[in-house]
């Protein structure tokens, strides 16, 4: 009976590892202002670009997602950064 490993040691066997994307804040924003407006997961994965499965757990989790884009300053294209509290920013010249 035929093994179904194959014959060379693991040592010499290479294997690529998966690159992780995320997606970023302005994508997933869209994909949930699209999806509210009745566009399907697979066509908003076609005209933004993440796969359906993502399209549908940004939406599943777009309360969480939105919840932050209330307070949140622009640093960068893909840096976010909450801004600091009354009390923090009181501190921080404090200690300046």
């Amino acid at each position: 009976m035929a093994s179904k490993r194959s014959a060379e040691p693991l040592a010499t066997r290479t294997t690529l590892k998966k690159i992780r994307k995320a997606a970023n804040f302005e994508t997933k924003l869209e994909v949930i202002k699209r999806h509210e407006h009745d566009d399907g997961p697979t066509k908003i994965g076609k005209d933004i670009g993440p796969a359906a499965s993502t399209v549908a757990t940004i939406y599943k989790h777009a309360d969480k997602i939105k919840q932050p884009a209330e307070t949140v300053i622009w640093v960068g294209a893909n840096k976010l950064a909450h801004s600091l509290g009354y009390v923090m920013d009181n501190m921080e010249l404090w200690r300046e």
